[in-house]
Formats: structure tokens, C-alpha cells, sequence
């Protein structure tokens, strides 16, 4: 069985380095995901930990970077402390604070691609984990049977879901981690259940009591279950006292970390309504159908979903042999553990819905459903259960591309705007503000902190009271929290718009009619069609382009998604003065 077992495992992180390169095959500079602004808050907080004298964030979740100009910038449902530095209050420490830990260990880079390689370790981990644990339970239900092929299947159920191939890849988030230390906490418990004890487990159970409040929220009803399933359990009471205390004093360290650190941050009354405020904005009394959670939970798991109910008969009908009433006892402690996991998910019912990583808490499960099934030694049934499994793996696949993907090559036009265009140089040291809200995508492209929810006139105000430059982003919002840049606009203090930079359009645009957003057969170009762009852009104003020819807006006209700006004299040349140039507008020109 041992031999059977250092096979199955040596297989499966096989079959993982398989979904590891078929992941990143995929992947491009251009790639969206979704909920992929989860992955960006994470690397925007591992930023700004690193940025930030620990003096001042005490490693909280901080979104402000470290510059003086990165401070006192608001930034969505967040708290700021004296300093200017803003909190985010939604989600516990350890989901933030383990990776950043890690690469600085390691001295690795903040970037979507090694924090993937984070993720993929992760998903080593988790499923060496439930390989253990449903091989510990195999050989608890029965121990004739070989425990290793119930456990190489719950591995690849754990490998190959999809919302294994997203979560556990790609998009990062505390639940991710929360997975390899909800599944040892699981394993010691069921030796706890049904082993000789020892006095160390006592230890361990604090330790992971407290690792679990610490990464996610769920981890306190996690034991908060598991404290419910030691007191109704067989074990002695004097062992039942000591592993729920174990267990109370490991959730309540772990609460105790999370509200003194913000307490000796920020201020405490906007604290506790900025965590209550969070709380009521997702939970089971915000009005969103049960139908569209399970929805969600079919499309994380498939067919694999099937395998449930089937073991729920299984347990009902086999043999009573096999079963015994202890066993089944003990099954349904476990089963009450995952249980209490999971009713976070409808307790914060539109979190669970939108942000699909939520959902992996279900996985546990098959380490309980797939020995359960397996004890029925019907080959038919066994053969059915295969091919769900197999089946289900290669449809995830199939459907990982398309189902949660899409490309949009204006992550990498916002790059080549970075790099190319004025924009550095000219907004070093202004503020920058962008139309729509801003999260962690925006700030580490921009690698400064930007003003959320502006327009062209608030920025300038704010540019006039405290008397320091501005630079208005236009940017157009495409998905996830991720923005296409189209230009921007500079401001000096108590002086009108100093220029435009037309760096960009909704498409980089070259054909018949258009070359690099120029005209070919006319004098002009066109711009994205925003109300900063129609608001700066008018008849009479003079422009000067890249090849330092100044010419005059004859006329301006919207078409569609886009703004055509007509110049006088001869066509252009958009080699020279098209895209990545700048156009600079020189005077206001006049509304006619």
C-alpha cells in the first residue's frame, strides 16, 4: 500500500505540473481574468508592505505605495491612519502577510507571474493534503481495501475543478491559502477522532485554530465547528476541555491580532463602522437569489457535484458491516466541521456568488464523499465513478480558456504608454486622477498612488488648493478593475490646461483609411469620445504635433466610441506624428 501510495502521489504532482503549463500557455500580458483584481490587490499590498516602514503599517493590508505624493489618496472601502496610509478592512492579515513573506525570502519580484508560482505551490500542498487525509479516512472506513485510489481520485477532483484551475493559478486570494490549512486541521482532528492522542496535538490544534481566523474569515467557523464536533464526540471529557479550549483560544488570538493591530493604527470608531458597513454590503440580507450561489458552485465543480448525493446513499445502503454506527458517528463529526466552512458562503451569500475563489471551501468535502462511495464494491459503480471524474477533468480543461478568460490588448498598450509617451517625465511629480475608481491594477501600472472618481475640473481645483501640478488620466474602464488609457491632461496650479498627450485610441488603429490614428487622406486624427476629450478638444485651438508643426482645429466631430479632430492644411504623416506621439494643445481655442 505504501509503494501504491508514493505512486499515486508521484502522479499527481505530475498531472499538477501538467495543469501548471497549461495554464501559463495560455497566459499573455493581454490576459483578464476574472475577479483578476483580486491578484492585483494582493501585489499592490505586498508593494506598499514593502514601501512602508513596518513602524507604520504594522503589516495590515496597506494600498498606499510609499511616497510622500502615494498618501492621504483615498482608495474605495478603506480607513487611512495619521500617516495618510489607507487600510483595507475587509479581509484578515494572513492572506497578505504569507506571501509577502515569502518574496521577500526569496527576493522574488512582485509580479502576477510569480505570485502564480506561489499559487501553484500552494496547490501542491493542498492536494499532498487531502491525498493524506482521505487516505487516513479510506483506512478508517475500511481496511481491506487499497486507500490509495480513493485518495489519487480526490486529488484529481482537488487538481482538475475549475475553480481549482482559477483559484489555486492565476487569481490569488486568502482563500487560496486557506486551503492546505483548513485540510491539516481537518486531518488532526480526525485523528484526534478516531487515534491515540498525544500531548503535543493540543499545540498543533492552537496553532491551526489560529491560522485559519488569521488568513480568511471562515477559518472561525471552520472551528467554531470543529469546537461543536469535539463536545458531542466519544473522547474522554478531560481530552474534549483541552482541544476546545485549544480551539477557542486559537480563534480568539487570532481575532485579538486582527482588531488591537487596527487599533493601535487607525481610529477605532471608523474602524468598527467601516467592518460593519463591509459586512451588511455582502451578506445573506442583501437581496440576490440562493439560485445564483448554486449556479455558481456548478460551474466551479461540474460533474464532480454528482458524486455528493451519490455517497450520501452509499452511507445510507452499504453494508452495516463496514459502516458501524461509531464510524458513521465519526463521518458526520467531520461532515459537521465542513459543514460549518461552508455556511460563510451563505451567511455572505454575494460575496460567495461574485467572487467564485470563495467556493473552494466545498472541495474538503470529497475526502469524505469519495471513500464513502469506494467501500461499495460495485465495479459498475466504481467505473461510473472513474469516468465522472475523468470526464469532468478534460471538460474543465476544455473550458478553462473560455470560460472565465478574455484578451484585451490595452493592457499592453497601457505599457507601451508607460514606456513611451511623455507621461513620466511630464507627471513625475503631479497627482494623477482618473475618471473611474481605482484599484490595485492602476496603481501599480502607474506605480504611484491615483485619485479615484475625478474629472478634469475637480482635479484641477484640487491641483489650485494645494499647489501642486496634475496630471487627468483618460482612461476608459474595460473589465476587472482594469482600465485602457487614452491620453491625459497636465495641469499647473491656478493656470488653464498646459497640454494634451493623444498617445492612444480604443484601438491602435492602422488601415486603408487610418495610419497610427492619423488621417490618411485628410488633416487630422481622432481621440476616444469622453467628456474630458469633447471638452478639451474644440474648434479654433491650436495643436502641435510630434514633427513640432502647429496647426489649427477646424472642426470636431463624434463618431461612435470615437472623436474626430480635423486640422488645417495637408494630410499628416502618421509615421511620424501617430501613435505612441503626443499632440499638444497650445491655447483653448473657442466652443463655435
Amino acid at each position: 500500500m505504501l509503494k501504491n501510495a508514493k505512486i499515486s502521489i508521484v502522479g499527481l504532482l505530475l498531472l499538477i505540473l501538467f495543469t501548471v503549463l497549461f495554464r501559463q500557455s495560455i497566459h499573455s500580458d493581454n490576459t483578464i481574468y476574472k475577479n483578476y483584481d483580486a491578484t492585483y490587490h494582493v501585489l499592490l499590498t505586498m508593494e506598499a508592505l514593502a514601501q512602508t516602514p513596518a513602524s507604520q503599517h504594522h503589516f495590515l493590508p496597506i494600498v498606499s505605495l510609499g511616497k510622500d505624493t502615494d498618501k492621504h489618496v483615498r482608495w474605495g472601502a478603506t480607513i487611512p491612519d495619521k500617516h495618510g496610509n489607507y487600510y483595507y478592512t475587509s479581509f484578515p492579515l494572513g492572506g497578505f502577510v504569507f506571501p509577502y513573506i515569502i518574496f521577500n525570502v526569496f527576493n522574488l519580484d512582485t509580479t502576477v507571474e510569480n505570485l502564480f508560482i506561489f499559487s501553484s505551490l500552494i496547490l501542491s500542498l493542498s492536494v499532498l493534503l487531502i491525498f493524506l487525509l482521505t487516505q487516513k479516512i479510506s483506512i478508517y472506513i475500511n481496511k481491506k481495501s487499497d486507500p490509495s485510489i480513493p485518495a489519487f481520485l480526490a486529488g484529481l477532483i482537488y487538481i482538475f475543478s475549475m475553480e481549482t484551475l482559477y483559484s489555486h493559478g492565476f487569481i490569488y486570494w486568502g482563500h487560496s491559502l486557506l486551503q492546505p490549512i483548513y485540510l491539516y486541521f481537518l486531518y488532526i482532528i480526525f485523528n484526534l477522532l478516531t487515534e491515540q492522542v498525544k500531548t503535543y496535538h493540543v499545540y498543533i490544534v492552537f496553532i491551526f485554530a489560529f491560522l485559519l481566523g488569521f488568513v480568511e474569515w471562515s477559518g472561525y467557523l471552520i472551528v467554531f465547528g470543529a469546537m461543536i464536533a469535539l463536545a458531542i464526540s466519544k473522547l474522554p471529557k478531560k481530552q474534549k476541555y483541552y482541544y476546545i479550549l485549544a480551539c477557542a483560544m486559537g480563534a480568539i488570538f487570532a481575532l485579538s491580532v486582527f482588531v488591537l493591530d487596527f487599533l493601535i493604527t487607525v481610529d477605532s470608531a471608523a474602524f468598527f463602522e467601516v467592518l460593519v458597513r463591509r459586512f451588511l454590503a455582502r451578506n445573506i440580507t442583501y437581496d440576490i437569489p440562493l439560485n445564483k450561489l448554486f449556479v455558481g458552485y456548478w460551474q466551479s465543480y461540474y460533474g464532480f457535484l454528482i458524486l455528493l448525493p451519490l455517497s450520501l446513499v452509499i452511507v445510507y445502503w452499504n453494508n452495516k458491516e463496514i459502516f458501524s454506527l461509531e464510524k458513521k458517528y465519526v463521518l458526520i463529526l467531520l461532515f459537521i466541521i465542513i459543514v460549518f466552512g461552508l455556511i460563510e458562503n451563505i451567511i455572505m451569500a454575494r460575496h460567495a456568488a461574485e467572487y467564485h475563489f470563495d467556493r473552494l471551501k466545498l472541495l474538503p468535502i470529497f475526502s469524505l464523499a469519495i471513500p464513502i462511495i469506494w467501500t461499495y464494491k460495485n465495479y459498475s459503480l466504481r467505473l461510473f465513478v472513474i469516468l465522472i471524474i475523468v470526464g469532468t477533468s478534460i471538460y474543465s480543461l476544455y473550458q478553462y480558456p473560455t470560460s472565465r478568460i478574455h484578451e484585451n490588448i490595452a493592457l499592453t498598450q497601457n505599457k507601451h504608454f508607460i514606456e513611451k509617451s511623455d507621461f513620466n517625465k511630464e507627471c513625475s511629480s503631479c497627482i494623477v486622477g482618473i475618471s473611474g475608481p481605482v484599484r490595485g491594477y492602476t496603481n501599480l501600472l502607474f506605480g504611484r498612488a491615483v485619485h479615484e472618481f475625478q474629472t478634469s475640473k475637480k482635479l484641477n481645483n484640487l491641483s489650485n488648493q494645494i499647489g501642486q501640478c496634475a496630471c487627468f488620466v483618460i482612461t476608459k474602464g474595460i473589465a476587472e478593475s482594469m482600465i485602457q488609457i487614452n491620453s491625459f491632461v497636465k495641469y499647473n496650479p491656478n493656470v488653464l490646461p498646459l497640454s494634451l498627450f493623444v498617445v492612444d485610441t480604443p484601438f491602435d488603429w492602422t488601415d486603408a483609411q487610418w495610419i497610427n490614428g492619423i488621417g490618411r487622406n485628410w488633416a487630422g486624427f481622432f481621440v476616444a469620445n469622453t467628456k474630458e476629450s469633447r471638452d478639451l478638444y474644440k474648434r479654433g485651438m491650436a495643436v502641435q504635433f510630434a514633427d513640432a508643426q502647429v496647426r489649427r482645429i477646424v472642426d470636431v466631430k463624434p463618431y461612435g466610441n470615437f472623436l474626430n479632430i480635423f486640422v488645417e492644411g495637408v494630410p499628416l504623416d502618421g509615421r511620424k506624428v501617430g501613435y505612441p506621439n503626443k499632440v499638444e494643445i497650445t491655447d483653448r481655442g473657442s466652443d463655435k
